[in-house]
């Protein structure tokens, strides 16, 4: 399904941060109705931007002051998953499946997607594994990955770190306190790694992006050859720019303007939540209460750490209503 078939390979470096997102958009649609092509897509930006997923709202999720000042971009992206910082210290790839549009599930789209970039790291003699659509070295989030259906094909769109600036992108978020902010940077700096730090060296983008197509090559059994994108498709891409240009694209009627934000996801199975009644904040890790950052002095709430979100109500039941809010926040962070 994926090996008998014509590659169209795409290197796109210095982009917009809007055309970052438009283009494979843009290249899903074309392809969609030439069923023996797949596309990939190795790009690099040119300026910083945060991404939210499809479903998140910018007013709950960013600091729109800390950007305009810092000329940080905004661009929503037609992809699922959580908010993301891009910049120049990373390489991103695109890869469009056809018939791997709805419903086949993104479960089969990460799998074969994400052998390339995983061989990459491998090939680096680095310990990584894919952890549905996220790839970890040594329980360490590298890449975050998020996939989304067009017509008959199914795109994923996933980065890897070189470097990242861990102070910049908690300064962006919009917080409901100075603790959930410093305990988000002190578990990013944790659990998110980068290549210059996995590697103990400066890896250069052409580096990476030559490493990645020749692991995407290994991966999909084939050889790549650079491709340009016809009249046609500029016209395409043109056309979702626009699109993507509209202020309602980022900023939706729908959207709460005053929303609170309740939680953050830091990799698989790890979040920090907050829980406004007890002005705290939880870092919860594989179902454990890990970390415990307090604004009023509670102290019932400290004997909380090292216990299981499902299990509070079970010694502490006057914590009921709290251990539901945990369990939900845990839960949507991990979907």
């Amino acid at each position: 399904m994926v090996f008998n078939k014509t590659w169209r390979f795409f290197l796109l470096k210095n982009l917009e941060p809007i055309r970052l997102q438009a283009i494979y958009h843009a290249l899903a649609l074309s392809i969609s109705n030439t069923p023996k092509i797949n596309a990939l897509i190795l790009s690099t930006t040119n300026k910083s931007s945060i991404s939210c997923g499809y479903h998140q709202n910018y007013y709950e999720e960013v600091d729109l002051e800390y950007c305009r000042k810092n000329k940080i971009e905004l661009v929503r992206r037609t992809t699922g998953g959580g908010l993301v910082l891009l910049e120049q210290g990373q390489v991103f790839y695109n890869v469009i499946l056809n018939g791997f549009g709805f419903p086949s599930p993104f479960k089969n789209l990460y799998s074969i997607s994400l052998k390339g970039p995983n061989q990459f790291l491998r090939n680096l003699n680095l310990n990584s594994e894919i952890y549905f659509n996220e790839i970890q070295i040594n329980n360490r989030k590298i890449s975050g990955n998020g996939a989304i259906s067009i017509e008959n094909t199914g795109v994923m769109a996933g980065n890897i770190l070189l470097d990242f600036n861990y102070e910049k992108f908690c300064k962006a978020l919009n917080v409901p306190s100075d603790n959930f902010r410093k305990l988000t940077n002190d578990e990013l700096e944790k659990n998110i790694t980068t290549l210059n730090k996995e590697l103990d060296r400066i890896i250069t983008v052409d580096e990476t992006i030559e490493g990645l197509k020749t692991a995407f090559e290994t991966t999909f059994k084939t050889k790549f050859r650079e491709d340009e994108l016809k009249d046609f498709e500029i016209e395409i891409l043109e056309e979702v720019e626009m699109d993507y240009k509209e202020e309602t694209w980022n900023f939706r009627k729908k959207d709460e303007k005053n929303k609170l934000r309740h939680f953050i996801k830091i990799k698989k199975d790890a979040c920090i939540v907050h829980y406004a009644p007890y002005k705290a904040d939880f870092l919860i890790s594989n179902e454990i209460i890990d970390r415990i950052k307090i604004s009023d002095q509670l102290k019932d709430i400290e004997h909380l750490k090292g216990k299981n979100i499902y299990k509070i109500k079970d010694s502490l039941p006057k914590f009921a209503q709290l251990q539901d809010k945990l369990i939900k926040y845990y839960e949507l962070a991990n979907i």
